[in-house]
């Protein structure tokens, strides 16, 4: 049966619940002198028309929620660096290129601390990169390293990731231009991090 509109449901006349053949529970209601039983759970698919007031507040969630995808993806891109270079900072012997990859996590550090805040003040929290994404990221280190942990070695996995990383903000960036500009702004401020960290990176090569 096809569900009343809103504009029918004044004229809707309650007698009472019963059941029918099916066993189902019915609103026994008149409509224009015609009875009709109205299946109980029909009641929850009647039409509404939206109003400004809804329609305002379906836009806001989807900007809301843009917005937190947008600054999980930052945090998730910043903390997948950041833990390639604790495992870099554990495998170097080299203490000024430990001294530079530490500057490098710090800042990694700070834009994730910075999504966080946002995403809390937004009234959600971060969830991160995935065990399995983080533990991915340990094994393709050791690997690359397991026979060559030189200033060269290291800088050059590092180029490789900041590289991936570079990739992936851009594609956000490019995906959410309608975002706010302080989320846009530490999305570029992620971009440029990595790209510096390339450039700092080509010099132990």
């Amino acid at each position: 049966m096809k569900a009343p509109d809103a504009a029918t449901l004044p004229r809707i006349i309650r007698f009472g619940h019963t059941v029918d053949l099916r066993g189902r529970l019915c609103l026994l209601a008149r409509v224009k002198r015609r009875c009709f039983f109205i299946p109980c759970t029909l009641l929850f698919c009647i039409r509404r028309p939206a109003t400004g007031n809804t329609v305002e507040r379906g836009e806001k969630f989807m900007a809301d929620t843009q917005e937190q995808e947008l600054l999980e993806q930052i945090y998730r891109n910043a903390e997948m660096g950041r833990d390639g270079l604790y495992y870099v900072i554990r495998r170097t012997d080299d203490p000024t290129f430990r001294k530079v990859v530490e500057t490098q996590l710090m800042e990694y550090q700070s834009i994730m601390d910075e999504a966080e805040q946002k995403l809390r003040q937004q009234g959600s929290a971060p969830t991160g990169a995935s065990p399995a994404s983080r533990a991915m990221v340990r094994m393709t280190a050791a690997c690359k390293t397991a026979r060559d942990n030189s200033p060269a070695a290291l800088a050059d996995m590092l180029i490789q990731g900041s590289s991936m990383g570079v990739t992936k903000i851009l594609r956000q960036i490019r995906a959410h231009e309608s975002r706010s500009e302080d989320s846009l702004a530490l999305a570029d401020r992620l971009r440029e991090t990595e790209e510096n960290n390339i450039r700092q990176m080509k010099q132990y090569l």
